[in-house]
């Protein structure tokens, strides 16, 4: 049985909207992606699709990728990039598997919505 439980979403500032903002990081390469975040060191790309971070022959899938992706959105949080919602609210998020993700990795995110 699946559980949703409500939590206190993390929103960019209107101000940093158009700087976080960011395509979703499957419908880009990391060469496509790195020209994207080049003088953006606001944009969620460097969250969810870290290898940016790094020289393009890096391994996309190694733990200090990961460990990158949790480094900036700790930094986007510490600079108040982004806000918390004051309500709480049911968040579900839809996966599909992916064919381009190694085994323990089969399931990529396609949608995520906020259920008012």
């Amino acid at each position: 049985m699946s559980v949703i439980r409500p939590f206190a979403g993390l929103r960019p500032t209107p101000e940093m909207a158009a700087d976080v903002a960011a395509p979703p990081y499957d419908v880009l390469s990391s060469d496509e992606a790195r020209e994207l975040v080049k003088h953006n060191p606001n944009s969620f790309l460097r969250v969810n699709k870290s290898e940016v971070d790094f020289p393009p022959d890096a391994d996309v899938y190694g733990q200090e990728i990961y460990e990158r992706g949790r480094e900036n959105l700790q930094r986007l949080i510490a600079h108040r990039t982004g806000c918390r919602d004051r309500h709480r609210a049911p968040q579900a998020v839809a996966f599909a598997p992916s064919q381009n993700r190694p085994a323990h990795q089969i399931l990529t995110q396609r949608h995520s919505l906020l259920l008012d």
